[in-house]
C-alpha cells in the first residue's frame, strides 16, 4: 500500500503536536479502474458506492415502464448483475432510429449532492455496432421523461461489450429544461442506433440496478478491533472487510484509507488484479504497514 502526500502529513502532524490537526485514518473506500497509485493522489481513481445507496429501479419488473416507438422491454433472468432478474430494451421495428425507454412512476429521491449508478449490458460487437457513434447511449433522470431532467450522453466508442457502469451527477450531467433536485422520480434510458431499419432482440441490450448514492455511501469503516499495532516491529495491521450486500457487481481494482476530517484525506492506497464483487463474495482486506529507517 502505498503512503501518499496527505498520508505522510497525517503521519508527521500526529506524531509532532499534542492536538494534532488530523484525524487518524479509520475508514476506506474502494474503486474500479483504478490507475497507478501515486504519491500525490487524493482519492482514488473511481471510487464506487459501498453501502447505503437508494433505490431508483432496481430492474427486477417492466411494471410503470413505457416503450417508445419500436420499443419493447421485457424482464431477463439470465443475464443481470444483482437479484433475480434485469430488463431487455430491445428495438423490434423499422420506423425511427432511436428509442427511449421511460419510468416516471419511482419513488421520489433528492439528487442534490448525489451520484447516479446503473449497469447496461451489450451482448457484443455486432450489438455495439449498431448504436450511433456520438449519440448511442442517453439515461436521463429528473422529473419527467422529457422535459426536465439531468441526462449524460455516451458514445459509442465510451462503450464497450459486456456490462458497462452508467454514472453521473448534477456537474457531470446536462440539465435539460428546470429540474426539482428533491422530488426526482422519472428514468429514462435513450438508445439511438445507426439507422431506421436496424432492430435488435432480447439479451441484445440489457439494463440493471440503477442507484443513488450520498457522499457516506463510500465509506466503510475499518473493521473493529483494527488497526493494531506494534511498536516493537514497528508495524499496524488493518483489516478492512465487504459483506456480500457491499459493492454488488462491480470489478473492484483499488482501495484506499481514509480518516473523517471535514475535508478528507486520503492516507494510503494501492491497486491491484480486478476482483468481480457478486452477492455470493465476501472478501477481507488484510493491511500490514512498517515503518523502516533510510
Amino acid at each position: 500500500m502505498t503512503l501518499v502526500n496527505n498520508g505522510m502529513k497525517i503521519l508527521i502532524n500526529r506524531g509532532a503536536k499534542a492536538v494534532p490537526d488530523y484525524t487518524a485514518p479509520s475508514r476506506f473506500k474502494i474503486g474500479i479502474s483504478q490507475a497507478t497509485v501515486s504519491i500525490s493522489d487524493n482519492d482514488l481513481t473511481l471510487p464506487i458506492p459501498i453501502t447505503g445507496t437508494e433505490t431508483i429501479d432496481d430492474c427486477e419488473a417492466t411494471t410503470d415502464w413505457t416503450a417508445g416507438t419500436d420499443g419493447a422491454i421485457t424482464t431477463n433472468s439470465t443475464t443481470k448483475k444483482v437479484g433475480t432478474y434485469a430488463l431487455n430494451l430491445t428495438k423490434d421495428a423499422g420506423t425511427v432510429d432511436n428509442v427511449i425507454w421511460y419510468n416516471e412512476s419511482e419513488s421520489s429521491l433528492d439528487f442534490t449532492s448525489k451520484e447516479i449508478w446503473g449497469w447496461i449490458y451489450i451482448k457484443d460487437a455486432t450489438t455495439l455496432a449498431k448504436l450511433h457513434t456520438t449519440t448511442a447511449l442517453e439515461v436521463r433522470f429528473g422529473n419527467d421523461y422529457d422535459t426536465n431532467y439531468y441526462k449524460k450522453v455516451y458514445t459509442n466508442a465510451n462503450l464497450t461489450t459486456g456490462w458497462n457502469v452508467i454514472t453521473f451527477n448534477t456537474t457531470t450531467g446536462t440539465q435539460v429544461g428546470t429540474v426539482t433536485l428533491n422530488a426526482c422520480d422519472s428514468l429514462a434510458i435513450k438508445l439511438t442506433y445507426t439507422g431506421t431499419a436496424i432492430t435488435t432482440s432480447e439479451g441484445d441490450i440489457i439494463i440493471d440496478n440503477f442507484v443513488l448514492a450520498s457522499s457516506g455511501d463510500y465509506y466503510k469503516n475499518i473493521e473493529a478491533g483494527y488497526p493494531t499495532i506494534n511498536e516493537t516491529t514497528f508495524e499496524s495491521d488493518e483489516n478492512y472487510y465487504l459483506s456480500s450486500t457491499d459493492a454488488v457487481g462491480f470489478n473492484i481494482t483499488g482501495i484506499g484509507s481514509f480518516n473523517t476530517d471535514g475535508t478528507v484525506l486520503m492516507s494510503s492506497a494501492f491497486s491491484f488484479t480486478a476482483q468481480s464483487k457478486s452477492d455470493n463474495d465476501e472478501i477481507s482486506f488484510h493491511i500490514k504497514k512498517r515503518l523502516t529507517r533510510r
